[in-house]
Formats: C-alpha cells, structure tokens, sequence
C-alpha cells in the first residue's frame, strides 16, 4: 500500500442491503428492511415492571428474614432434630452363688428352674414415658436398684427422615 491513499476492501456503500444492491431482492423475507429501535416508552415500562417485580421481592425476603427471621431458626431447629426415648436395660438379678436369675435377653429372660418364678417376680412393658417396672416379688421389691434413667437420643434428620 503505497501512497496517502488506503484501498478498502468493503465500500461504504456495500454495507448496508437494500433493493438497489441485492440483485434478488424479495419483499416476503423482509430482506433489506432496516428494523427499527425499539420505543423508549417500551423500555421505561418494562423497566418500571422488572423494578415493582425486584421492589416485590426484596420486601418478602426482609420480611422473612428480619421480622420473621428468629421465629424460622427456631421452627427449623425443632425439625431437623428428632429426640427418641432409649431405654435402660434392667439390671441382672443373680443368686447368692453369683449365677444369673433374671437378665436382659431381647426380652426380659428368667431362670428356667422351678419354682422361683413366685420369688422373682415379673415386669410390666415399657411405655412411652416409663421404663419397665417390677410387678411382683424380687422385680418389685429392688425396681429402684434395677431399672434404669430413661435418656434421650437425638438424631438430625433431613426433610426424607
């Protein structure tokens, strides 16, 4: 390129298309129509819209989170919390010879030999505040010494449990 003059390779006038340098010009495309800008009016309204929708939504999300805030943390801690009551196991109640009369099996299990079921006693189920209690004989006389402190189990749990 030589010279004060530079050689473009697209003219201005090949820039923009229209009928006069389109040689297949057809009006059903709409090609070579210049489109026009959209309305100001348009924009201001759908600016005014997206900013009450935006206004509508910053409002709730204060209202939950500082007037509403407290009470929430509270009610979601409760829920992700589950408390489940565990029972003591009964203590084992042995012969002077230390052998077992009456222990914890799945179940509350005695002795097989006869005639000691009068001295030992029975227990009643637990229920859902209680732990088992002794009913008769050795059960009831040492429930004190036998049963144990309910506790509780806490478990964080999700929405599915």
């Amino acid at each position: 390129m030589r010279g004060s003059k530079k050689k473009y390779l697209i003219d201005p006038d090949e820039t923009f298309l229209d009928s006069s340098n389109l040689p297949s010009f057809d009006d059903q495309q709409f090609e070579g129509r210049l489109e026009r800008p959209i309305a100001r009016s348009s924009i201001y309204l759908l600016g005014t819209i997206f900013f009450i929708i935006a206004l509508a939504f910053t409002i709730k999300a204060a209202d939950l989170q500082l007037a509403k805030g407290e009470e929430f943390a509270k009610r979601s801690q409760n829920n992700t919390l589950r408390r489940l009551p565990l029972f003591a196991e009964r203590g084992v109640i042995y012969d002077r010879n230390k052998v077992g009369l009456a222990w914890n099996n799945p179940a509350r299990q005695y002795a097989s030999s006869t005639g000691f079921s009068n001295l030992l006693g029975y227990i009643s189920y637990p229920t859902a505040k209680d732990i088992a209690v002794g009913k008769d004989g050795a059960e009831k006389i040492f429930d004190n010494q036998l049963k144990g402190v309910v506790g509780t189990k806490i478990e964080e749990v999700d929405v599915l449990g």
